[in-house]
């Protein structure tokens, strides 16, 4: 599925329009920052680690400077269980009133062993106020095989009855001995609103002769910034000037100003 929001540079200042209800992340060490597995459980037999970039040359962190390795033997898992009830403004009666969501995200990649390599997949437990399973939820096995990470996202029901979620990441080994996948930046958050509605938003802030580019980093996993001149062309341009996240937010500055320029956040 693609998604795109298209702006036209204007010279006037835009405020942020009212935000739905949206938990940040609920994940505790989420990309592997505090350098171990602090708030996450091991399972399987290939022995999950930290892993800076060392393990396979070439496949580094997909951002910070740690990611989540499979390590070896046949599968492997790493689990986190996060409360709901109270955590962040989320409440029973929203929950069990079904309109609430689970925001899933995270990014993946694997070492190319020829015809086939290692994969990683996330699944989650629906569980109930005694820690007792409701549903369960699992995405696909992701293949990323290039030296390039690839992002998985997906908004999914929160069944009534819900206090817990167990997130879970799972490694898959297909080829050799070592469990070569990675995986880095998990999100779990909770929000109010579906897809269409929480996509993110794209923001200006312009001047004469130069202009600020921005957009929440809620839900904004795996969107780019995107660039043409002419509506009436086909292409668009990807944005080479580096993201900076501030105060929540993803920014680009622009300068100097097209005549006409316009930009949209795309998703592959």
């Amino acid at each position: 599925m693609r998604f795109s929001f298209l702006l036209a540079i204007v010279l006037c200042c835009f405020p942020f329009a009212a935000m739905p209800f949206s938990t940040t992340n609920l994940l505790l060490n989420p990309g592997a920052e505090e350098n171990s597995l602090t708030n996450w459980t091991p399972g399987g037999v290939s022995n999950p680690r930290v892993d800076n970039g060392s393990f396979d040359p070439g496949i580094n962190p997909h951002s910070g400077t740690n990611d989540f390795l499979a390590g070896t033997g046949s599968a492997g898992s790493l689990s986190q269980t996060v409360a709901l009830v109270g955590n962040q403004g989320v409440t029973a009666g929203a929950i069990d009133g079904g309109g609430l969501l689970a925001y899933v995200s995270f990014w993946e990649q694997g070492l190319n062993q020829g015809s086939s390599s290692d994969d990683a997949y996330v699944s989650l437990v629906f569980m109930g106020a005694t820690s007792n399973s409701i549903s369960t939820w699992a995405s696909p096995e992701i293949d990323s095989h290039d030296l390039t990470w690839s992002n998985y996202s997906a908004y999914l029901p929160i069944p009534t009855g819900t206090r817990f979620i167990q997130y879970n990441m799972n490694f898959v080994r297909h080829v050799g001995s070592d469990l070569d996948a990675f995986i880095d930046d998990n999100l779990l958050s909770v929000t109010d609103t579906g897809p269409s509605s929480a996509l993110p938003v794209l923001y200006i802030s312009a001047a004469p002769t130069s202009a600020l580019v921005y957009w929440p980093t809620q839900n904004a996993d795996g969107f780019v910034l995107v660039q043409k001149t002419n509506l009436a062309a086909t292409s668009w341009t990807t944005v080479s000037t580096p993201v900076t996240t501030l105060n929540g937010t993803n920014q680009v500055p622009v300068s100097p100003l097209l005549k006409n320029q316009f930009f949209r956040l795309y998703h592959p």
